[in-house]
């Protein structure tokens, strides 16, 4: 689960497979909040946050090599690579698209959660008054 982030051979490569293992990590921890593993949840949530960082560098790192004058040389270089870069470019486009639909069902398993979390906690709230501490008091001086 905590593996190192391989890079790639350019900067979409390696977003495609951050987004592929975010994806990953994404399902995994939806698997661990329907089966309750709250530290196997809480090691994905990391991992999650991890990949975004990585994910958000890998791209401030493009947006800049792209504004760079280096960026001339290297686009003589890519242009007889375009239709590759293109296909790429498609598949990380579905990555993203994937990854923003597990991640609103991430987020719809965890308003679940919630309900039941505040259902439960209203019930133990209004059992409250009933097995206070005052109760068991008065039944241990009546068993005396």
């Amino acid at each position: 689960m905590d593996k190192p982030i391989q890079p790639a051979s350019n900067g979409l490569g390696l977003q495609l497979s951050l987004l592929d293992e975010l994806a990953q990590s994404l399902r995994a921890a939806q698997s661990a909040m329907l089966t309750s593993d709250l530290p196997s949840f809480e090691a994905h949530t990391a991992r999650q946050w991890t990949l975004c960082q990585a994910l958000m560098q890998e791209r401030a790192a493009v947006d800049s090599a792209s504004q760079d004058q280096e960026a001339d040389v290297n686009r003589t270089r890519q242009a007889a690579d375009l239709p590759r870069q293109v296909a790429l470019l498609a598949q990380v486009r579905r990555m993203e698209d994937r990854v923003r639909q597990l991640n609103r069902v991430h987020a719809c398993l965890l308003r679940r959660a919630q309900r039941s979390l505040a259902l439960l906690r209203h019930i133990v709230a209004s059992q409250c008054p009933t097995y206070g501490p005052a109760i068991a008091a008065e039944s241990q001086k009546g068993g005396e």
